[in-house]
């Protein structure tokens, strides 16, 4: 059976947007897969509450991992919170994510996008560059779509919607010989087009028109 890792802050019991979209696809895809999810520490409606830092729901493995709780009102309490949370939770994933298993991330909070990043570095681990395809949950019109879609390096599913997202998923987990030339598209594209030589550059003209 397949392994699916989930990486979000929030999750079950949280019942805001995040939390609750995220608690729903993991426990459809739990009806198929072997699901794994590394969290924040356990909230509803964003406060904390307690549980169990090992559990198991719907066929979910959850795992939360604890950082600073200081008053979100003040700015540095909010940076501190996002820095030790995000990195309990890139700590947690190098120790139980492996070679080759399937990680979603979500974009809350903004960090974790870089904690994959650094995974996929340290592990060899997702996206473009290392030849995966894309699942984009993003508006039709993104930029990020158009890229997907212009490039045909993976799916776009539109956000809110949980069971394409869960269907996308699963479809291309089925499909490893698709994946496989999507992500060879993909590692093309990140190398030819999307460096961070290249993206500094673009930030240093979009100044200079400003």
């Amino acid at each position: 059976m397949k392994r699916i890792w989930i990486l979000s802050e929030l999750y079950f019991p949280e019942q805001t947007s995040t939390g609750h979209i995220l608690t729903k696809i993991a426990e459809g895809l739990a009806e198929e897969y072997e699901v794994k999810v590394i969290t924040g520490a356990a909230t509803n409606f964003l406060i904390r509450e307690k549980r169990p830092k090992y559990e198991v729901r719907y066929g979910v493995e959850i795992f939360r991992c604890q950082g600073t709780a200081f008053n979100k009102n003040f700015f540095w309490g909010r940076i501190v919170n996002l820095i030790t949370g995000s990195t309990s939770i890139l700590w947690k994933a190098l120790q139980a994510c492996k070679y080759g298993e399937i990680i979603l991330v979500v974009t809350n909070p903004p960090l974790l996008p870089f904690v994959a990043l650094i995974l996929r570095w340290l592990k060899k681990y997702n996206q473009m560059a290392a030849g995966k395809p894309i699942i984009a949950v993003a508006d039709d019109w993104s930029e990020l779509a158009e890229v997907v879609r212009e490039e045909e390096i993976g799916w776009i599913v539109k956000p809110g919607d949980i069971q394409g997202l869960v269907n996308t998923i699963k479809f291309a987990s089925d499909h490893p010989e698709l994946c496989l030339q999507m992500g060879v598209k993909a590692a093309k594209v990140a190398s030819s087009k999307y460096t961070f030589t290249q993206t500094d550059q673009a930030y240093k003209k979009l100044f200079k028109e400003i």
